[in-house]
């Protein structure tokens, strides 16, 4: 399933993070399956404090064997304003692989203080 998304016009944010959320859109891709989040594409559609216009950002998930979903990969390009007009642009991207399986075997004792402490 695939669902854009943009900032309520009316809505009102509380908080840095709804404020940047307010100059962002993109889209969002679901497994209909296991209706786990698998993709987002997002970038700004406006200045955000020194993020400018057209920022954006890709992450994806994986299902490995069939029983968890993790991160894959992470883009980002973030385009930068500086006083007097300066502007600087970043890229990243960041591929996760090899992914294993493994199990822990954990054995907790605690011990409770003697009583009238």
């Amino acid at each position: 399933m695939v669902v854009e998304f943009q900032p309520k016009r009316s809505g009102a944010p509380n908080g840095d993070i709804e404020r940047q959320a307010t100059k962002m859109a993109g889209t969002v891709w679901i497994d209909e399956a296991t209706e786990h989040l698998i993709r987002v594409d997002a970038y700004f559609r406006d200045d955000y404090d020194r993020t400018v216009e057209g920022s954006s950002m890709r992450n994806e998930r994986i299902l490995v064997n069939n029983e968890v979903w993790v991160q894959s990969r992470d883009e980002t390009n973030t385009r930068l304003s500086f006083a007097f007009g300066n502007r600087a642009q970043f890229m990243s991207a960041l591929q996760y692989t090899d992914f294993k399986k493994f199990s822990v075997d954990t054995d907790t004792t605690i011990t409770l203080p003697a009583a009238g402490r």
